[in-house]
């Protein structure tokens, strides 16, 4: 039997929790009000698991501590700025029909993703959320989290052979999928040119050993920083762990995990640091030299290692000016590099601030905003799937040519005591699709870059017709719903006050544009001064947070519409009749 809601699944233990809503300092649409978590049509949800990496954590709480749960407050666009309004995991809340899990395993993990409380654990989340829900689960991993995700396709996990129908989309911020140069060279291997002739060869060696110093330096000092708050530079301090082992660069423990298979939605996103230092560093005669350090802890090649595949990343260049210190305070790091190469360098990338860092990923705006329009389009898909059942058996508000609320069945409901005649049935659907707002196709606009105002998403206006034979007269009204389908408001176009005789107007268009629910209504009026042009008006409704509906100025498109009027009053529109949902 399917869990009724996302809280019910009874999947949930100590490493696997259903996201709170945040009170404190909580999440904000781009409206400024707190984000909403709410279903699809009939109790849709869709899970969406959000997976740590390498000594992070995923736990979502007021402390803001987890990988995803940062306000996303960086971009890589250096003219530009961030209103940090919301985290990752708010930004998914606030979508409906999804719910957003995080998995934990914190306490395990400087163990390597085949420890059970990783790899296994993770497998069994994705199984029970998937029994649960009936519905494939979205992945969102940061880091060695990615990895975790690999080894829930291995064969020494129960159902292995199958996950792969049980997951629909997955996309990771920052995975090492071919492990990290930065901690083989914390652990003082010696990489060929193979690995580092395209990062940059003998000065990205350089480079990366002097960040790997000045992590040294600042990780007990500030607590902000890239070195210590996320799983960013671990292996200075954590070396000989079976993690910090296994993610070194090339290693057999990375070679051996199995690899994501083809049939699910693999998005790879990264982040990539160009750093161009001046030549006196490295007494080139080459004016600069480009230095490729991905996001320090993982380069854009392992962080996307199947360019086939979707991926994106986000890149900032940085300038690089060295001087030469009075004593070499960096020293030789490992062996990498002669001492006489090794400077005293204050690099950026140690900055919690900065958006291209492996432990910010997760707070950058262009990287975010990939994931927000893959698991949108992923969820989507299902939404309008499930619409296009739901709405057939919607109720209907009391007004639309009967007295009472109407449930529709196979789309039509009979109004009693007509002898059949008399009914009510289902016209079209118009949906928030600003990026196609001619489109009346049934899908719900759920994603904060909308060009829609944020108190609109997910509304869904519905065209029902009304037969000639039943009460009220044969015309068109719009009934307007949120995206669980509970009824908000009836616009009624007879309310529209027209020339004497001009009969019910009726709609001939409606459309979700620029914040509003813009409807064409239209009629013929005839007088006794002759027929009237056919006449067509435009109202746009817009949607109050207290659920009302109200209008805006009448726009004639066509015609006259005080044709035959006695006075300029002849057109005007009464406020709309209201049905608020208890």
């Amino acid at each position: 039997m399917l869990a009724s809601s996302p809280s019910t699944t009874g999947c949930t233990n100590s490493q696997l929790q259903l996201a709170p809503k945040l009170t404190s300092g909580p999440d904000k649409d781009p409206s400024g009000y707190p984000i909403s978590i709410s279903p699809g049509p009939k109790g849709l949800f869709v899970p969406v698991i959000m997976i740590h990496g390498w000594n992070g954590r995923s736990q979502h709480d007021d402390t803001r501590a987890g990988n995803f749960s940062g306000k996303i407050d960086l971009t890589s666009n250096a003219a530009g700025t961030v209103a940090a309004r919301t985290s990752l995991v708010g930004q998914l809340q606030d979508m409906a029909g999804s719910a957003v899990y995080t998995f934990d395993y914190h306490q395990w993990s400087d163990r390597w993703v085949t420890d059970p409380h990783i790899g296994t654990a993770l497998a069994t989340a994705i199984d029970c959320l998937f029994r649960a829900s009936g519905q494939k689960v979205v992945l969102v991993a940061h880091s060695m989290g990615g990895l975790a995700i690999e080894q829930t396709f291995s064969p020494s996990i129960n159902g292995a052979e199958t996950r792969a129908r049980e997951i629909s989309t997955i996309i990771t911020l920052g995975t090492p999928y071919k492990g990290s140069v930065m901690d083989s060279l914390a652990h003082g291997a010696v990489l060929g040119a193979g690995v580092t002739g395209g990062l940059g060869g003998q000065p990205f060696l350089t480079l990366a050993t002097a960040i790997l110093a000045a992590c040294g330096r600042v990780s007990t000092a500030d607590a902000d920083s890239i070195c210590t708050k996320i799983d960013a530079l671990t292996p200075v301090t954590t070396l000989e762990s079976d993690a910090a082992n296994a993610l070194q660069y090339g290693s057999a423990a990375i070679r051996k995990l199995p690899a994501i298979p083809s049939s699910i939605h693999l998005v790879q996103l990264a982040g990539n640091a160009d750093y161009i230092t001046n030549s006196s560093w490295f007494r080139q005669a080459d004016p600069a030299t480009t230095l490729h350090l991905g996001d320090t802890i993982v380069t854009s090649g392992s962080a996307i290692p199947s360019p086939s595949r979707e991926h994106d990343q986000t890149t900032c260049a940085y300038t690089v000016n060295v001087s030469r210190a009075a004593q070499d305070q960096v020293g030789v790091a490992l062996g990498v590099v002669a001492k006489v190469d090794a400077k005293r360098l204050s690099v950026p990338i140690v900055d919690s601030k900065v958006p291209c860092g492996h432990g910010q990923l997760t707070r950058d705006i262009e990287l975010t905003n990939d994931v927000l329009g893959s698991v949108h389009d992923d969820i989507d898909t299902r939404v309008q799937a499930s619409l296009k059942t739901a709405v057939r058996s919607i109720t209907v508000p009391a007004g639309v040519c009967y007295d009472k609320p109407a449930v529709l069945e196979n789309g039509s409901f009979a109004i009693p005591g007509t002898n059949g005649n008399g009914g009510i049935s289902l016209l079209d659907f118009y949906d928030g699709d600003a990026a196609n707002p001619t489109s009346k196709s049934i899908a719900l606009l759920a994603d904060g870059r909308s060009r829609m105002s944020d108190l609109d998403r997910g509304d869904i206006a519905i065209s029902l017709g009304c037969s000639a034979s039943g009460a009220g007269g044969g015309y068109s009204y719009i009934a307007v719903y949120k995206n669980d389908l509970k009824p908000i408001g009836l616009i009624d176009p007879g309310e529209l006050t027209t020339a004497g005789g001009a009969g019910l107007p009726g709609f001939s268009d409606a459309i979700f544009a620029d914040g509003k629910l813009r409807t064409d209504v239209g009629w013929l009026a005839t007088t006794a001064e002759g027929t009237c042009p056919q006449t067509k008006v435009r109202l746009d409704y817009t949607l109050a947070r207290t659920t009302t509906l109200a209008h805006g100025p009448i726009t004639t498109l066509q015609g006259d519409p005080g044709c035959g009027a006695r006075d300029s009053a002849a057109v005007q529109a009464a406020p709309s009749r209201i049905h608020t949902a208890s």
